[in-house]
């Protein structure tokens, strides 16, 4: 991202935190590597009811 657009890696990567912050992407953390995709989740029309869910807690 930072090459492509010709800002510091620092900077790309406070510009990718930011908008994760936001909701726009969504962060994958590895011990390899950290990549940020497309957060598709946010695009969804989403329509739950309250009462149709069951909270558990199950205790270890």
């Amino acid at each position: 991202m930072a090459r492509k657009l010709e800002i510091s890696p620092l900077l790309a990567m406070e510009q990718l935190l930011m908008a994760e912050a936001l909701g726009y992407v969504c962060r994958d953390e590895t011990a390899q590597a950290l990549r940020f995709f497309s957060n598709a989740f946010s695009e969804c029309d989403w329509h739950f009811e309250r009462e149709c869910y069951e909270i558990v807690t199950i205790y270890t």
